[in-house]
């Protein structure tokens, strides 16, 4: 039991998610310099943000339970813990120009997704939330990692793919809560075609990791998405909870074990 409260709370407070972040960052291809401060400034920014989000739904709610004012201390703490965090490695760390640029265009875009509300927030914005989350991980996750090794970045575009397919799961999930006017693919597209479109796309990432990347982030990416479509599967079927976030844990995780192994 108490092993289970503890997954709980490092699953409320998003600490898998944060460090899947970072792992991932830490095992994309073709960096042979690593850089773990990098790795941990990404888990940081993740963490803040979707800390930021859920305080943000407690300060919008009319009505207050228990729970939430269990939560607000913790994610208070952390929020505070993050930006601290995150204000040392920026003067530790050295960015380049456009990593400046890209670092400052996504924390407009996270205060307007995790914090604003209404017209202010991009959320909002009819068919782009899926687009606007799957660009935003993909830049901070895998280009700019990417980028500031000097590598070809560009090629780290093709995870834009395989976080557009979370994200629209994530939106089968809330397709209850989320208003119809934000039109998202499952609110818009019947299960049958949903579900192809998901197979479709985690196929295609796939063979591009195989044609970009070679067999070892192919073996990869064809395991995290089983890991993604047995929860996908679990949840819709048996409607147990969602965990999208171990399937990057899983690409992260295996594609490192495989380079450390056969590098």
């Amino acid at each position: 039991m108490r092993s289970k409260n503890s997954f709980l709370v490092i699953r409320k407070h998003h600490f898998l998610l944060a460090f899947s972040a970072a792992l991932l960052s830490f095992s994309l291809p073709f960096i042979k310099e690593k850089n773990a401060l990098l790795s941990l400034f990404i888990a940081l920014a993740v963490l803040l943000t979707y800390n930021c989000h859920h305080l943000s739904k407690l300060f919008w709610k009319k009505k207050d339970t228990n729970n939430d004012k269990k939560d607000l201390i913790p994610m208070l703490f952390l929020c505070v813990l993050s930006l601290v965090g995150l204000s040392y490695l920026l003067s530790v760390l050295h960015f380049r120009v456009f990593s400046i640029y890209a670092l400052i265009f996504l924390a407009i875009l996270a205060t307007s997704y995790s914090i604003f509300q209404g017209k202010l927030s991009i959320r909002t914005i009819p068919y782009l939330k899926a687009f606007i989350i799957a660009f935003s991980w993909t830049l901070l996750c895998c280009v700019l990692p990417m980028y500031n090794a000097g590598e070809p970045h560009w090629k780290a575009s093709i995870f834009s793919i395989f976080f557009f397919v979370l994200a629209v799961i994530s939106d089968f999930r809330d397709k209850k809560s989320d208003s119809i006017s934000l039109k998202t693919f499952p609110q818009v597209l019947s299960f049958k075609m949903l579900k192809i479109l998901i197979y479709v796309l985690l196929a295609v990432f796939s063979c591009l990791n195989l044609c970009l990347f070679g067999w070892l982030f192919f073996v990869s990416a064809i395991l995290s998405s089983f890991v993604l479509l047995y929860y996908f599967r679990q949840f819709y079927s048996a409607s147990k909870t969602l965990y999208t976030d171990r399937s990057i844990f899983v690409f992260a995780l295996v594609s490192l074990f495989l380079q450390v192994i056969f590098s």
